[in-house]
């Protein structure tokens, strides 16, 4: 077996350097090609088991999965905040049903994110609802340290609801405060957090829409938990919600 040393690798530069420059420059050539033949088949390898996993969501529940509603869900879904606000968005494997008129989509979404330093993609999957509502815009999330801080700063969310530990455990926006209140009487509340427990859970509402998703790319036995959570929020709406969303 070849030990690595200092007298190895000093001759291994020592050849680079005493190489021709076109001779180099073919070698360079030959190993960035190969990096991307390597990501290419990387990114196809990934593509090809999310459509597996899509299908295998799709027999779960029973809806179809399909190419074709990739176009047009950038407009459809270009009023929430979660898509209108992002960067570089991608949309991708939509799994499509339908139940007591309710239009379900299942998909995967990607964005860009800057930090300032590194670029990366955000990938989460997301459970769309779609139904004859106008609902106000509505959005819950788990509280952060830095929903925290800008609180101090007086970027208060909704958080006089009676019960104090969902105040204090969820971050809660809405262009209409009591539409908010309509929506999460104490019964909702209870649902929620009894379901949700520690998943990072994101509800986004506006017109007809109400989206779902987890802040991640799910598999099928968790965007299964995903779809029942959101078909039993939306079944559970109350009344005075319903009646300032029409």
């Amino acid at each position: 077996m070849h030990v690595l040393t200092a007298a190895s690798v000093s001759e291994f530069f020592s050849k680079i350097k005493d190489m021709k420059p076109m001779t180099l420059a073919m070698y360079v050539g030959i190993g960035i090609g190969c990096l991307v033949a390597l990501w290419i088949l990387f990114q196809l390898f990934v593509w090809l088991t999310r459509g597996l996993v899509l299908r295998r969501i799709a027999g779960v529940m029973g809806f179809k999965y399909s190419w074709k509603d990739l176009w047009e869900l950038p407009k459809k879904c270009a009023f929430l905040p979660l898509f209108s606000k992002s960067t570089g968005g991608r949309f991708s494997g939509v799994v499509h049903g339908a139940r007591e008129g309710v239009e379900i989509k299942v998909f995967d979404y990607s964005s860009r994110k800057d930090s300032g330093i590194f670029r990366f993609r955000r990938r989460i999957t997301v459970v769309l609802m779609e139904m004859n509502y106008n609902f106000p815009f509505f959005y819950l999330r788990r509280e952060r340290f830095t929903d925290k801080l800008a609180a101090i700063v007086g970027h208060n969310d909704i958080d006089d609801f009676p019960n104090k530990q969902f105040a204090s455990k969820f971050y809660v926006k809405s262009a209409d405060r009591q539409f908010a209140h309509d929506l999460m009487p104490e019964e909702m509340v209870n649902f929620v957090m009894s379901m949700v427990g520690d998943e990072p859970i994101n509800i986004e509402m506006t017109r007809s829409l109400m989206a779902f998703h987890l802040e991640k790319r799910l598999s099928a036995k968790k965007v299964k938990w995903l779809y029942n959570f959101g078909w039993e929020f939306y079944q559970k709406t109350p009344e005075e919600a319903v009646a300032r969303a029409h």
